[in-house]
């Protein structure tokens, strides 16, 4: 009985080997994804951009104005549009969704949403719509993590961490911030107080980071060219830093 007792613990500490083994695999897969996905989405902002802007050199009969008012207004018909004909849940910022998604559904998201989200949001944020990237690639990021968690049959608990991966790497890739995108998946979207097991999470924003930065390159997003460092780097002016 001793014998068979030690086979059976053996047995179990080899599944969660295994266990373990197959999500940080997935969990790079979800950082691929959700740096490809930050790359896409990037894209069609600039290229929405770039086309409300000819939008408004085929019609120069109408003032500038009126032209302020209605490419957003354009922009976000098009968006309401796509989001209700193909997917309700892609409406909104995309934080709340995801939260929803990981503490009340399971993990589970329509394999539509992250990429109707992409479409939409890129329409809104191109057009000049009152929108900024991070609510977007969160929904974006997170619902390529549970496609992949259901197309690979994980339980609830193994697609809400691929959830919250994607959540992560699709933060970290579009703002070039590996480690904002490790404490934004871990702080808050999971909010039943469960511990968030770390190391897949890790795994997917560096991969999710870094094949960010293979295409936009490693630098800033946000640079402040009128701050002198000098000033930041002497004791007396930490009072700066806590304001």
């Amino acid at each position: 009985m001793f014998g068979m007792g030690t086979l059976k613990a053996t047995s179990i500490r080899d599944q969660e080997f295994q266990k373990e083994v197959k999500l940080v695999f997935l969990s790079i897969l979800v950082g691929m994804v959700g740096g490809f996905g930050a790359i896409v989405f990037r894209s069609l902002v600039e290229g929405a951009r770039e086309g409300f802007d000819l939008l408004k050199v085929l019609v120069p009969f109408l003032p500038e104005p009126l032209l302020i008012i209605a490419t957003p207004t354009l922009g976000g018909l098009l968006c309401g549009f796509i989001v209700s004909r193909y997917a309700k849940e892609a409406k909104g910022h995309g934080v709340p969704e995801i939260i929803s998604a990981v503490n009340f559904y399971g993990g589970k998201i329509r394999y539509r949403v992250p990429f109707v989200k992409i479409i939409a949001s890129a329409i809104t944020i191109g057009s000049g719509g009152s929108a900024g990237s991070e609510g977007p690639i969160a929904q974006i990021g997170g619902g390529f993590g549970s496609l992949i968690g259901q197309l690979f049959d994980l339980d609830s608990e193994e697609r809400k961490l691929l959830v919250i991966s994607g959540t992560s790497a699709g933060i970290a890739a579009i703002f070039n911030a590996p480690l904002g995108g490790i404490l934004f998946g871990m702080e808050v979207i999971r909010r039943d107080k469960k511990s968030v097991s770390p190391f897949p999470l890790i795994m997917a924003t560096v991969v999710g980071t870094t094949v960010s930065q293979l295409y936009f390159g490693d630098h800033s997003v946000f640079e402040f060219t009128n701050i002198d460092i000098t000033s930041l780097q002497s004791i007396s002016n930490l009072h700066l830093f806590i304001l």
